[in-house]
């Protein structure tokens, strides 16, 4: 990451995606060492499909005490 360390605890969304709606599957924050140690689908939502996976990385920063960047999230 921006401070060559673990993103421990940043949130990550996994949506569902059709169109122009996004639906929330799972969200989930990374562990001590910046993991995610449980699966983001289970087996009744894996399918074949459109996904997107969010990292709320001005939250971690704003908890980390780093300065605001321009952007609120990663995809």
């Amino acid at each position: 990451t921006y401070t060559g360390k673990q993103a421990a605890g940043i949130r990550i969304d996994l949506y569902a995606v059709d169109g122009d709606t996004r639906r929330l599957i799972k969200s989930v924050r990374a562990n001590d060492e910046g993991r995610v140690t449980e699966n983001l689908l289970n087996e009744a939502d894996l399918k074949v499909g459109r996904y997107e996976i969010v990292f709320h990385v001005a939250e971690y920063y704003k908890c980390m005490g780093i300065a605001p960047v321009s952007y609120t999230h990663l995809t």
